[in-house]
This record gives structure tokens, C-alpha cells and sequence, in this order.
């Protein structure tokens, strides 16, 4: 048994952030350093590492109920896991969302940061699922086709989606024509008539002439179909052959 064995071990209280599995693990990581090897003070050492509500269930415990550090491991992990990891495990998947100004680099991090602190982790193709399905729908849609085998090429993929809508934005932002209103498109409209309208009157100039009149409006512009709809559009476009005579 080594001196004073309190000072090496890890200690685990139910109410602290620490699951039951990681704390088996920092407990026999700490007897390797002690070199402790017997069974029999592997369990007599166990104890020292309880706090809380964790000492009083090791007190109550029936008399001569562990016989083995098997049956004591066995009982610690049903008493304090059993809970945690069939009843928290899903909601917290299923409930992380990316927020809105939230960066996919940032929430990846956030993300595994979870991950991380649930004791028994689902198979990677669920975690995989659950962290698409986290992703906004502009984004999940695109890592979704890649269909990666491991959560870490998903990430690497969700990022370069990112990029690639930010350079898509920036690009279309400094393109952006000003978009036109209902009364511009009517005015538009209006304009076009009343050239029809000198056209016919002009009629006998020849059609040389008449292209060179028109040429000098340049006022007048037709909108492409981003900016007004198909109805507006084609009629713009029919009466703009109609002017040129083409």
C-alpha cells in the first residue's frame, strides 16, 4: 500500500463535470504510476478517490457485496453512468445547432468540445449525422453530397463550403446592378410606347435613320430578368425588337 496514496489520486464527486468512465481511466493511470498492481489494493485504494454523495453510496453498500475489483467497477459504473449515458447522450447531440453568425471553424470546435465530454461516443457515422444535421441547410446540403467517411474530413469539407459561398457573395455583391421597382418598370414601359409611337410617324425616313435616332436615347435601358419578372420582360423585349426593326 503506498504513503499517503490521497495525494496521487484522482478524486470524483457525482456533481462535478467528470463521467464515471473517465474517472476508471485517471485512476488506474495514477496506479501505474504508483505501480500498484494487486487487486486486492486496487480496491482498498478506490475509495480514497470518492467525494460527495459517491463516499456515502460506497458506505451503504452491503457487507461483503465486492469481492473483487470487478464487482467493484462493475457496481461504480451502474450506480453513476447508467443515467448519464442513456439519458444526456442524445439530447445533447440532438440539440446543438450552428447559430447564425457562428463560423463552421468555430463550431466544429464547439462541437467536438460535446463530443468530448460524452463517456460512451455513439459510432462515427452517427456522429457524422448528427453534426450535418447541426450544419445550416445551405451548407449540409453540399457536405451531405460528399457523403466523407470521418467526422474530421466533414469538417474540413463544411469549411471549404463556407468559403466558397463567401467568395460567391463577395463576387456577386460587387456585379449587383440596382434593382428596379414596379414604377420604373412602368416608366420603362411608357418610354418604349411613345418611341413606338415617333417610329410610326417616321416611318418614310428609312430604317437607317430610324436606328440612329434611337441610338441617341440613352436614357433607355432594358433590364435583364434578374431584375424585373417574365411577363414584364418579355413584353420589354418584344417591343425593343420592334424599335430595331429586328
Amino acid at each position: 500500500m503506498p504513503k499517503k496514496p490521497e495525494k496521487f489520486l484522482p478524486k470524483y464527486d457525482p456533481n462535478d463535470d467528470i463521467s464515471p468512465e473517465h474517472h476508471i481511466k485517471q485512476f488506474m493511470d495514477a496506479l501505474k504510476l504508483m505501480n500498484v498492481e494487486h487487486e486486492d489494493v486496487v480496491s482498498r485504494l478506490f475509495p480514497h478517490t470518492l467525494q460527495g454523495k459517491a463516499t456515502k453510496w460506497f458506505f451503504n453498500l452491503a457487507l461483503g457485496s465486492i469481492t473483487s475489483w470487478d464487482k467493484f467497477e462493475e457496481a461504480f459504473m451502474v450506480e453513476f453512468s447508467v443515467e448519464e449515458t442513456l439519458g444526456i447522450l442524445p439530447l445533447d447531440l440532438l440539440g446543438i445547432r450552428m447559430n447564425e453568425n457562428e463560423k463552421v471553424k468555430d463550431f466544429n470546435e464547439r462541437f467536438m468540445s460535446l463530443l468530448n465530454g460524452i463517456p460512451i461516443k455513439p459510432v462515427e457515422t452517427v456522429q457524422i449525422e448528427h453534426y450535418v444535421s447541426a450544419l445550416p441547410p445551405n451548407i449540409a446540403m453540399f457536405v451531405k453530397t460528399q457523403r466523407k467517411l470521418t467526422l474530421v474530413d466533414n469538417f474540413v469539407e463544411a469549411i471549404q463550403v463556407e468559403k466558397d459561398y463567401e467568395t460567391m457573395s463577395s463576387s456577386l455583391g460587387n456585379e449587383k446592378d440596382e434593382v428596379l421597382t414596379e414604377s420604373d418598370v412602368e416608366r420603362i414601359i411608357s418610354q418604349l410606347q411613345d418611341e413606338i409611337t415617333k417610329l410610326k410617324k417616321d416611318k418614310g425616313e428609312g430604317k437607317k435613320h430610324v436606328k440612329k435616332k434611337i441610338s441617341t436615347n440613352t436614357s433607355l435601358k432594358v433590364p435583364s430578368t434578374a431584375e424585373i419578372n417574365m411577363e414584364e420582360y418579355s413584353l420589354i423585349t418584344a417591343i425593343y425588337f420592334i424599335i430595331n426593326d429586328v
